[in-house]
């Protein structure tokens, strides 16, 4: 599966991104996330489109990344929550996130 992001990667926008047709149908028409799949597969490549979204050039504050994330969803805290969980997104301090480099290629 392809998990690139679907937007320039250089772009820090944060508009809505489109996600990749395998990921869709988690989407309303609007673009938003409609729930988190529960199948632990489905969630990680779901995830991982997500943190491909974000900056990878800079560390995020707070503030920036809920700016990304609500591109996506209005429930930002679990978007952080689950990106550190695995391991897509680190808080190197709090109130600080990187994109983890290891975690999220880009081709």
């Amino acid at each position: 599966m392809d998990l690139r992001p679907a937007q320039d990667p250089a772009s820090a926008s944060p508009r809505s991104p489109t996600p990749p047709p395998e990921l869709r149908r988690l989407f309303n028409k609007a673009g938003q996330l409609v729930s988190m799949p529960v199948k632990p597969q489905l969630r990680l490549d779901l995830l991982t489109w997500i943190a491909s979204t974000l900056p990878t050039d800079r560390e995020l504050t707070e503030t920036e990344i809920n700016t990304h994330l609500r591109a996506v969803d209005d429930d930002v805290a679990m978007l952080r929550r689950y990106l550190v969980d695995h391991g897509l997104v680190e808080r190197p301090v709090p109130g600080t996130y990187r994109v983890s480099a290891e975690s999220v290629h880009r081709d």
